[in-house]
């Protein structure tokens, strides 16, 4: 994507395969770029016997999608839940029980703000 601009980034299931996939806007240059989650969806097991299906660990704060690794799409969850009051991304899963604070709320304070941010920055590439 090229050129200058007010970039925007959130979550999607675009290509309807219950995966969410990352949508990035660059407003000035009227520019869109769909990064499409073409990962295998897993089979509901319970591998460490935790009561909750594996797709729907969390493997750490600030991975969202449970990949193992802080990375776009997490930032992409990250912003939309900055969207508003009651505003947060779709669950990883539908079958899961994962909140937005659950993986973002580093300081378990009750809310998602700047030092949440800064924690997640930490994090970020890992």
């Amino acid at each position: 994507m090229g050129g200058g601009g007010a970039y925007c980034a959130t979550l999607a299931d675009v290509d309807a395969d219950d995966a969410l996939d990352l949508v990035v806007i660059n407003a000035g240059a009227h520019e869109m770029a769909v990064l499409l989650n073409e990962s295998v969806a897993p089979i509901s097991e319970d591998c460490n016997g935790n009561g909750l299906p594996d797709e729907c660990q969390v493997y750490g704060p600030g991975d969202y999608d449970g990949d193992g690794s802080v990375d776009l799409v997490d930032v992409a969850a990250l912003c939309t839940g900055w969207a508003g009051p009651g505003v947060s991304p779709p669950p990883p899963s539908p079958d899961c029980g994962v909140a937005y604070e659950d993986v973002f709320d580093f300081d378990t304070d009750g809310d998602v703000d700047l030092h949440d941010a800064a924690a997640f920055q930490v994090l970020f590439g890992s």
